[in-house]
């Protein structure tokens, strides 16, 4: 028999499409008769959806970017051992040595000075390099001759040499050496034996050896240089014995006096070396 009341429909895609029948009276139970009176809504085609899981929307919106935790007023347990610092990035540290010393010792301990001193003192430089009354040549010197020739020259005062000393390659005792002059440079008169005048001997008691001066003599004969006026000088070992010169002419000064060299004369005027270096000092004083 057909219903005494009619069906409810609900609407396709809603939650009482897919639920269970229930004994509300307000809906019937589905049933393959026909209704009293038909629906008075037609039924939908469109396809048939699940309810979503809510009865309504999320109150609270949903972040796209990753959630963090809320920050915390109190310190962490265990503090930070970096050292955050506003100064700026120091440069490369130079290679000079600072004003003060470091509060940081270095990894490698310095090189502890030499026990043993070396054998030969540090080449003095051939330009202006002695107080007024003294001035010493290079020691460049590992040629060795038993005469070397060189000029004197005063300045703008006149000077006396009171001594000559000159680089040995021996310590040995009661050298014989000979000191010639001429009044004029040396230099084209090398191998001329009489234009040469004053010849003064000595004897030097002991050498002082390599990398040290020997004085010729304490009672040296002083020799004369005029201001603005040149002397030459001969300086001759005898009995085989060696004085060491270095290589290429060569100038030494200073404020009262100048000296050239040189060339290499053995064997008393013998045979003739130009272009040599003597190695030596000489001591004087201004008039």
């Amino acid at each position: 028999e057909p219903s005494l009341r009619p069906t409810t429909t609900a609407p396709v895609g809603s939650s009482l499409a897919s639920g269970p029948v229930s004994d509300n009276p307000t809906h019937s139970p589905d049933t393959n008769e026909p209704s009293s009176r038909p629906t008075t809504s037609p039924v939908s085609t469109a396809p048939v959806t699940n309810a979503p899981a809510s009865a309504g929307p999320t109150e609270v919106p949903v972040s796209a970017s990753p959630s963090t935790s809320s920050p915390t007023f109190s310190p962490s347990s265990t503090p930070t051992t970096t050292l955050v610092t506003n100064a700026p990035v120091t440069d490369t540290p130079s290679f000079l040595p600072t004003s003060g010393p470091s509060l940081k010792p270095t990894n490698t301990p310095t090189v502890p000075p030499s026990l043993n001193p070396t054998t030969a003192p540090t080449p003095l430089p051939v330009w202006e390099n002695a107080s007024p009354g003294f001035l010493v040549t290079n020691f460049h010197s590992q040629i060795p001759t038993d005469g070397v020739m060189l000029d004197v020259s005063a300045k703008e005062s006149d000077i006396e040499i009171t001594s000559i000393e000159i680089h040995l390659d021996s310590k040995e005792a009661d050298i014989p050496v000979e000191i010639t002059t001429i009044q004029a440079s040396y230099m084209g008169w090398e191998l001329y034996s009489r234009i040469w005048r004053s010849t003064d001997k000595y004897t030097i008691p002991n050498g002082f050896g390599y990398g040290k001066l020997t004085p010729i003599s304490d009672n040296f004969k002083p020799i004369l240089v005029p201001a603005g006026k040149t002397v030459g000088i001969y300086v001759t070992l005898l009995e085989d014995n060696k004085m060491l010169v270095g290589s290429g002419y060569e100038a030494t000064s200073d404020a009262f006096v100048k000296i050239y060299s040189g060339a290499s004369v053995p064997n008393r005027f013998a045979s003739l070396e130009r272009g040599v270096s003597w190695s030596g000092a000489i001591r004087y004083k201004t008039s």
